[in-house]
């Protein structure tokens, strides 16, 4: 009887009913196959920042930029710092990650402005190594070294999701670390 009166009073009806549970889509394959570490990674800036010109005791205040690259198949995260958001400023923490790590096979992005311009930067390279006959190594080097580049759609950030929720992160503890205080360079 209780059962009935339950199931049949609208409001308690409305008040328990159940959300419907959302289907995941398949993850790519290079987020779930063993790879190498930094093999294919995402890509993103966050900021600015604000950081000293110089030494602790300089006055002069300017903006800064840390790029974030985010591992797919490990998650390992590797941190930049980037002086502007131009393309060079971009390509030169790019040369300083392949320093440090390993030369990715895929970069995966947003659509960022420095990012387009490294992107076309890097084009315009691998397109004059490819058509120079003098540089038989170095074509053979650029064709075995070779990136691909991807961007996701413009508008679309969820599509990055993997290195979104690490900038999210980066964020929340440069905000506990650093609070009001203002670092430099190094």
């Amino acid at each position: 009887m209780v059962r009935t009166t339950i199931h049949q009073c609208r409001t308690c009806y409305k008040l328990n009913a159940q959300a419907s549970q959302q289907l995941m889509g398949e993850l790519p394959p290079m987020r779930v196959q063993p790879f190498r570490p930094f093999l294919n990674t995402g890509m993103d800036n966050e900021g600015p920042v604000s950081r000293r010109l110089g030494t602790i005791r300089s006055k002069s205040i300017i903006k800064g930029y840390i790029a974030i690259v985010v591992c797919f198949a490990t998650k390992a995260i590797h941190i930049e710092l980037v002086t502007s958001l131009t393309t060079e400023a971009f390509l030169a923490a790019l040369r300083r990650f392949i320093a440090r790590r390993v030369k990715p096979r895929t970069i995966n992005s947003d659509n960022d402005t420095n990012f387009q311009g490294a992107e076309n930067e890097l084009h315009n390279i691998y397109k004059i190594f490819q058509s120079s006959s003098q540089m038989e190594t170095i074509k053979d080097y650029q064709a075995a070294e070779g990136c691909e580049w991807s961007s996701i759609p413009t508008q679309a950030p969820h599509f990055g999701g993997l290195w979104e929720a690490v900038v999210k992160t980066m964020k929340d503890h440069l905000r506990r670390t650093l609070g009001s205080h203002v670092a430099t360079y190094e």
